[in-house]
């Protein structure tokens, strides 16, 4: 075996006994939501769809970076400490100095891309801009590597907070080239919360929060932000991708509202159970 990107996150890290595959959940899920927000309403949406596809992979790269680091800490250091199965097959195999060779390279080409979009901050400014645009673009993945460090590093209840920029800068890194419209920074954030709140729930009560429908919830954030920003914002930008973004997250959650839907019921009939003690 010998380095290659995103085979941690495939075979061990994220692989088909864990959830779902990793390319699926990433392009299904990660990469269109940030589609969406900013290539939908764009004046060349093919161009910037495809510039800020290429920095997706070449942001995954350094992400993966802080996957292999999670589980290293986690069998050096924590008592506990809990490993895929598969960690041992990629810890003598697993580069750090060939992901961020492969994650800058990549990069290079992205943000090619993206400062040749006409709607770029740096569209027509040359070589100048281009360095300049490179030098952000490393910059963002060298936070983005030291974020996750102290993720890794700190103790488990505070990484609910670090958590939070870390998917931040997951999902809004084409901030750094486009402008990002009202509706566009509702989706963002409905999505950070959709990763964010279930993290808070799993390390509050120690488990994987099955019960929590994310889907249902990052659906209600969105329209939610979309409502409220709607008569500031009458145009067809905002009604576009209230559209598209809204239609997609409904199918995405449709079982969750079903499910949900079941098991309504009058206060009758509530099964939940309170711990708060009887009124004297």
């Amino acid at each position: 075996m010998r380095y290659r990107p995103f085979d941690y996150s495939r075979k061990c890290k994220r692989n088909l006994n864990a959830g779902l595959p990793f390319f699926y959940d990433n392009l299904g899920d990660d990469l269109l939501i940030v589609l969406i927000a900013f290539a939908l309403a764009s004046d060349t949406p093919p161009w910037v769809a495809l510039g800020v596809t290429v920095l997706h992979f070449s942001l995954w790269i350094i992400y993966e970076i802080g996957y292999f680091e999670n589980d290293s800490v986690s069998v050096s250091l924590e008592v506990d400490g809990k490993t895929p199965e598969n960690f041992e097959k990629f810890r003598s195999v697993f580069s750090q100095k060939s992901a961020w060779a492969w994650a800058i390279a990549i990069g290079i080409v992205g943000v090619i891309i993206v400062v040749m979009a006409p709607e770029s901050y740096f569209a027509g400014t040359g070589i100048a801009g281009f360095l300049i645009a490179l030098g952000l673009w490393i910059g963002l993945l060298g936070a983005l590597r030291g974020v996750y460090y102290v993720f890794n590093h700190i103790d488990k209840m505070s990484r609910i907070y670090v958590y939070l920029p870390l998917q931040l800068l997951k999902y809004a890194f084409p901030v750094l080239f486009f402008t990002l419209s009202p509706a566009g920074a509702a989706l963002i954030f409905a999505q950070v919360t959709r990763r964010w709140v279930p993290y808070m729930v799993y390390r509050h009560t120690h488990k994987m929060p099955e019960y929590l429908p994310a889907r249902l919830l990052r659906l209600i954030v969105f329209a939610s932000l979309w409502i409220l920003l709607l008569f500031s914002n009458l145009t067809e930008e905002h009604l576009l991708i209230g559209a598209v973004a809204g239609t997609v997250l409904s199918i995405r959650s449709a079982s969750q509202i079903k499910a949900q839907f079941r098991k309504s019921r009058g206060i009758r009939s509530d099964e939940w159970q309170s711990e708060a003690k009887p009124r004297p």
